[in-house]
């Protein structure tokens, strides 16, 4: 071998060799990343177990609290329609509030969902649904406080929110609008008694002291009302049993007390379809 091909030789080997010590540099390399991989993953999937167990502990104790914030009106209308589709089979739901069209106008899509709810769990589910609400002077007298001249001028170059495109007409005054809204309240609640959903109303002597939704699960959603303040409604839903006890009492004792069968001033104030309700309810 001349010196040359022996020069030529040595280098490929020496390339050789080098390449093969470059190989197996990279594969320890690899094993070491491949170690510190698992160990972070390892690492990673103890900290999501962590955070998985953390967040069970959260739901636990969320879940463990009984009453809850449930909005202002008319976001609360979310949590009042989830507790009416709630309701039991052949259950009872009680609710006393202001107007039967309840954000009817304040949030008129949510208000649909809201009405239908009432009607597929007394139609559907066999619920029944006992239903209090302000006579119409109380009716009048609460929608003036809560909305006013400015407010109506403000709705009004808002276009009413597009509501009387599809309630019209489209009222030109401040009275018109009042008398308006409260056409469409009494309509909903004579919807609701000819669907068969009693319907009472009470007076100013009777006025409660804050609105309610109730099953007899126990489930309810309350709210009190600050009626001098727009859109002013803080809610709570409840899963708490005695709270419950107590909204039950107070509601059969109003629903008594406003029994038109028994007060003949009440059932002249009734709407149409609910005299005619009342009337068939009454024992013969």
């Amino acid at each position: 071998m001349d010196l040359n091909a022996a020069i030529a030789w040595a280098r490929r080997r020496f390339f050789e060799l080098l390449t093969l010590l470059m190989a197996i540099v990279a594969i320890i390399f690899a094993f070491i990343q491949y170690g510190d991989s698992r160990t972070e993953l390892a690492q990673s999937q103890a900290q999501i177990e962590q955070a998985r167990a953390q967040l069970a502990r959260l739901e636990q104790i969320t879940s463990s609290i009984q009453t809850q914030y449930a909005g202002e009106f008319p976001v609360n209308l979310n949590k009042i329609t989830y507790v009416i589709n709630q309701a039991a089979d052949r259950g009872e739901l009680d609710i006393m509030t202001d107007f039967a069209g309840y954000a009817i106008y304040s949030r008129n899509d949510k208000f649909r969902e809201y009405f239908d709810a009432l009607i597929k769990a007394h139609h559907e589910r066999l619920v029944q649904v006992k239903m209090m609400v302000y006579d119409k002077d109380l009716v009048e007298k609460a929608f003036r406080i809560q909305i006013k001249v400015p407010d109506f001028e403000e709705e009004r170059q808002n276009g009413f929110r597009g509501f009387f495109k599809t309630h019209p007409p489209t009222p030109q005054d401040y009275n018109g609008f009042i008398h308006r809204i409260i056409e469409l309240q009494d309509d909903v609640a004579n919807d609701l008694c000819r669907n068969g959903i009693e319907v009472r109303r009470v007076p100013a002597s009777q006025k409660y002291l804050f609105f309610l939704w109730q099953t007899n699960i126990p489930e309810a959603v309350f709210a009190f009302r600050n009626e001098a303040a727009r859109n002013r409604e803080i809610s709570f839903h409840t899963l708490d049993p005695k709270l419950t006890e107590i909204f039950k009492t107070i509601f059969d004792q109003t629903w008594a007390s406003v029994d038109p069968r028994i007060h003949p001033e009440l059932a002249a104030t009734e709407d149409p379809a609910c005299q005619y309700l009342t009337q068939a309810k009454t024992p013969q």
